[in-house]
């Protein structure tokens, strides 16, 4: 199995900084809004709010495009260089984006969900805590996307680190599909994925949840995915991303109010996105999540820092990340 060299990881993220410039420099077409998502559980209310036509009727008179990916850095990339409006996104991809645009290219506007990534490990690896994963190899979804950092800066609260950095673990970024083949071959020994991959691990490859990442957050709580608009979107077409925000948050609060019928609901979208979902793996899945308009800036300090301290995120503040008046727009329950 191939991995990164830290020139090429670094230079991997540093891309972002030439799609910061292509967004600086985009047009806006304030009779549209191109939103971006992933067909991911943490993301379920952008995929309710598209698959019912809610979101559609909510920007009656502007036209309205969605578009999934797979992971963070390639939808950030889609973003900074123009060709999206507003994502659904880690909060990583989102400050790499944030500091590498000089704090211009966008804006979070609000919470989506909190919780959702968990550690899972093969049973024969014989991996029962953090000094186990020494020689061992290792998944997350792609390079420099939230797992990925929370994966490195976990290894190195441990004393352990990759393989590209001098350490004894092999990190090797793979879209969540090739993922779980992986682990069932046996060619990897675990991953830190977001649900319902890490429920799938468990269901369908056997695989331990080794770490659930909430048990690392004070209250349980960290920003797992967040909503943000373009910069200079938001600046030209303010209204358009109100708009959004506050169909957004009746999502939000629509899957809160009605927790029971919410796992069938979020199943007919992901469905309708392509990912069908089992209901007793979504049932689980949801169990790890909890659907939020609160950002949760506090939480995305620290994986800033630590992304820092590791070279994988620009140096920079995060103040200003967020806007507050879009924020208060979506509440913070």
């Amino acid at each position: 199995m191939n991995h990164l060299s830290r020139r090429a990881l670094l230079a991997g993220l540093g891309s972002l900084a030439a799609y910061g410039l292509a967004g600086c420099q985009h047009a806006t077409d304030r009779g549209a809004l191109r939103l971006g998502y992933f067909p991911n559980v943490t993301h379920a209310p952008g995929l309710v709010g598209v698959s019912s036509g809610r979101f559609r009727e909510a920007l009656a008179g502007i036209g309205f495009e969605t578009h999934a990916f797979n992971a963070g850095p390639e939808a950030m990339g889609a973003l900074l260089a123009g060709a999206l409006d507003m994502l659904y996104v880690g909060p990583v991809p989102a400050v790499t984006g944030y500091l590498r645009t000089r704090r211009r290219g966008l804006k979070i506007v609000s919470g989506v969900a909190s919780g959702g990534a968990s550690l899972i490990v093969r049973p024969a690896a014989r991996i029962t805590g953090p000094r186990d994963l020494e020689g061992k190899t290792l998944a997350t979804p792609q390079l420099g996307n939230s797992q990925d950092l929370s994966l490195r800066a976990y290894l190195a609260a441990h004393g352990l680190g990759a393989q590209e950095w001098g350490g004894s673990v092999a990190v090797t970024p793979m879209r969540n599909a090739l993922i779980l083949q992986q682990f069932r071959r046996g060619l990897i020994d675990g991953a830190w994925v977001p649900e319902p991959w890490a429920s799938r691990l468990e269901r369908e490859a056997g695989g331990h949840q080794l770490l659930d990442e909430r048990s690392l957050w004070p209250r349980g709580q960290f920003a797992a995915t967040v909503l943000v608009a373009r910069g200079r979107y938001l600046g030209e077409a303010r209204e358009n991303v109100a708009r959004l925000v506050a169909a957004h948050r009746r999502e939000v609060l629509a899957l809160r109010r009605d927790a029971a019928r919410a796992p069938e609901t979020i199943a007919r979208a992901l469905a309708a996105a392509g990912a069908p979902i089992a209901m007793p793996l979504l049932t689980q899945a949801l169990s790890r999540v909890a659907f939020t308009l609160d950002p949760l800036i506090e939480t995305v300090a620290p994986v800033c820092a630590a992304g820092q301290r590791l070279g994988l995120l620009p140096e920079g503040e995060i103040a200003g990340l967020a806007d507050p008046e879009m924020v208060n727009v979506g509440g913070t329950v």
